[in-house]
């Protein structure tokens, strides 16, 4: 007589009733969703994203008193003990964003294919909770060089909170507006940031005399900005602790997963590229 298998082995429970695996296993489990058009590319889906979401104040605000702080050797070792936790990620996630066909959910849905709904949700929580933090940082910091460069500073003490809740409303909009209005919206932005990267590159070439503490291409100032000069109670690690943000953001690709063509392909590809593009700039700006 031939053994039977155990029940638990044919069957598993769902809902009210059972459903064989064997019928289980042929459910397109990670199928793409037809309704949902997917219309966006590596570059304005991924790079785009990727290169806003880590170029923000820390580069415009931050990253010169950065320097003069750690100094342009501490500095280094900083970006590069950076860098090695984010090029981890980034493997990472291309990896799991190229085992498989994707649906949409960005973050959220690569971590709960391969780790469970479990870990899934509560890293998705702490990512989710992050980005709210990022947004307002980076309001805070727009609203700071708008109110200083229209010059409302001494008008109001609510200057900054109203700009910023201006801003808010903006980005609001145009986020509930679509994909394609907020690609469109991030493509402009991208260039325009572009723009102001490549002028101040520009400048320290052009710059050949002392205006304002900025004394352009200089030997003596290289050497003076080599070793640290840390002030008050800052060290290495508080130091660390500012810069890290500037290298994260490579997350933005990934949550438009939803609405890429080739996800499998444009994750990794935009990812890895945007992460290069941001080490060289902020070597490009620390060594000039």
């Amino acid at each position: 007589m031939e053994p039977r298998m155990p029940s638990s082995l044919v069957h598993r429970r769902q809902g009210d009733g059972y459903v064989p695996l064997a019928q289980e296993a042929k459910a397109p489990t990670l199928a793409v969703n037809p309704s949902a058009p997917r219309k966006l590319g590596t570059f304005e889906g991924v790079f785009v994203p990727c290169v806003l979401s880590i170029f923000g104040v820390i580069l415009f605000q931050r990253l010169g008193w950065i320097v003069g702080q750690a100094g342009i050797g501490q500095f280094t070792i900083m970006l590069v003990v950076g860098y090695l936790v984010v090029v981890s990620t980034v493997l990472s996630l291309s990896a799991l964003s190229s085992n498989g066909l994707l649906k949409g959910g960005g973050a959220y849905y690569l971590v709960s294919r391969a780790l469970g709904p479990e870990l899934g949700g509560a890293i998705g929580v702490i990512f989710y909770a992050a980005n709210i933090s990022g947004c307002v940082v980076y309001l805070l910091g727009f609203a700071e060089e708008f109110v200083d460069v229209a010059g409302f500073v001494d008008s109001t003490p609510w200057a900054h909170t109203v700009t910023a809740l201006i801003a808010l409303m903006v980005v609001t909009v145009v986020c509930l507006s679509g994909p394609s209005l907020y690609a469109k919206t991030a493509v402009g932005i991208f260039i325009g940031m572009m723009a102001c990267l490549f002028t101040v590159l520009i400048s320290f070439f052009a710059q050949t005399h002392d205006t304002e503490g900025f004394t352009g291409l200089h030997p003596s100032t290289f050497s003076q900005n080599v070793q640290p000069n840390y002030t008050g109670p800052n060290d290495f690690a508080v130091v660390f602790s500012i810069l890290f943000p500037a290298v994260t953001g490579i997350m933005a690709g990934a949550n438009m997963s939803g609405q890429l063509q080739e996800p499998a392909k444009s994750i990794p590809i935009g990812t890895l590229v945007a992460t290069l593009l941001s080490a060289i700039v902020y070597i490009l700006f620390a060594f000039l």
